[in-house]
């Protein structure tokens, strides 16, 4: 496989692994298929920016993206207009829907999120990466403790920045991706953490201005979240079932998040917390 390619599913060596999917595809058109909130249109919500998952914006539209091409299958299968909107992910955490009927934005499964989601089968894995100011070293755990953190509300990364690295000083705690990046370049934070893919095209994208140094288990699954107890969950599965046993997850992560990643993924060192 080439350099810097995320490798099939089963050679994803645990940093971003396709799940294995079995089924088939359930037709639009039957009473167990999908049935959208807005008459004729798939709607879906997403925080941005997101570099390799989602290319573009929705006022100006979208080309490309991993997660981009995910939910244009989903809308192609289900003969449907695709609708992107962009919301802050604490949203999406407290499943804030809206007239949207899904979201595709890395939402990573966790038993807290179980309770108010339903998730589909999982389409990868991922650890989190540690986005720094360029120059910012964190080599080890008891570096990472002095570094001055800020993290999304909502997102995995606020406990374990809180509850595993456990700072020195607290994280500050904002509401988009935008801020997080923000502080960190006005100096009221060092780094962040996020989704090591996402960490790493927001590094090779920024002209240098940061970059990844560390990453951070646990190993956690992403999937598509809908709203709790949603009819629509096996109609989504079959999709994804499809995509994967045809190729096409593997291919949109080789085209779509290679070419910004910047870097192997199992090369960003490892931190292992008091968390095992």
């Amino acid at each position: 496989m080439r350099a810097f390619t995320f490798r099939a599913p089963a050679r994803l060596a645990g940093i971003l692994s396709v799940i294995v999917l079995t089924a088939t595809v359930v037709a639009c058109g039957d009473d167990d298929g999908f049935h959208s909130a807005t008459a004729g249109e798939l709607t879906v919500i997403t925080s941005l920016p997101a570099p390799g998952f989602w290319t573009g914006t929705p006022d100006r539209g979208f080309d490309g993206g991993m997660e981009y091409r995910i939910a244009r299958a989903l809308a192609d299968e289900f003969g449907l207009q695709l609708k992107v909107m962009d919301v802050p992910f604490d949203r999406i955490a407290a499943a804030d829907f809206g007239d949207a009927d899904l979201a595709i934005s890395q939402v990573l499964v966790t038993p807290e999120r179980e309770q108010r989601l339903t998730f589909s089968t999982s389409y990868f894995a991922i650890t989190s990466g540690a986005l720094v100011r360029r120059g910012t070293t964190v080599r080890d755990l008891q570096e990472a403790r002095t570094r001055q953190w800020v993290v999304e509300r909502s997102t995995v990364q606020e406990p374990l920045v809180r509850d595993e690295l456990r700072p020195t000083k607290p994280a500050l705690v904002v509401g988009t991706r935008d801020e997080s990046l923000a502080a960190i370049r006005d100096g009221r934070a060092d780094g962040t953490l996020l989704d090591l893919p996402t960490a790493l095209t927001i590094a090779t994208t920024s002209g240098g201005e940061f970059e990844v140094v560390a990453q951070f288990r646990p190993e956690r699954r992403a999937a598509i979240a809908l709203p709790k107890g949603s009819k629509n969950l096996e109609a989504v599965n079959a999709v994804l079932r499809r995509l994967e046993k045809s190729g096409d997850l593997d291919r949109f992560i080789v085209q779509e998040l290679n070419p910004v990643l910047g870097r192997e993924p199992s090369t960003v060192p490892l931190i292992e917390t008091s968390a095992r």
